[in-house]
């Protein structure tokens, strides 16, 4: 997923990647967080914010820090900060 979203060539390979973020295992996860941080692809945000959710803390700090890499600011690690910010870029 890291590399899929390194190399995303199309709208299908940033959906393959953000899903990653729903899956069961946190490896997964955090695979898909650096894949979307790679890719830039700032509409997989609500991606990113539901995995700020995730009760293991290493997917939380890689949702961070992929959100804070896509949009190049700083809004910690609080679902409710990001899903404001992500409202107010809409």
């Amino acid at each position: 997923l890291e590399l899929l979203g390194r190399t995303a060539a199309s709208d299908d390979d940033i959906v393959t990647v953000a899903r990653g973020m729903v899956d069961n295992e946190p490896e997964v996860q955090l695979a898909a967080a650096a894949g979307i941080a790679e890719s830039g692809d700032k509409r997989a945000t609500p991606a990113l914010i539901k995995g700020l959710e995730s009760p293991d803390t290493r997917v939380r700090n890689a949702s961070a820090a992929a959100l804070e890499k896509v949009w190049g600011t700083k809004a910690g690690d609080d679902a409710a900060s990001w899903q404001r910010y992500w409202a107010g870029q809409a």
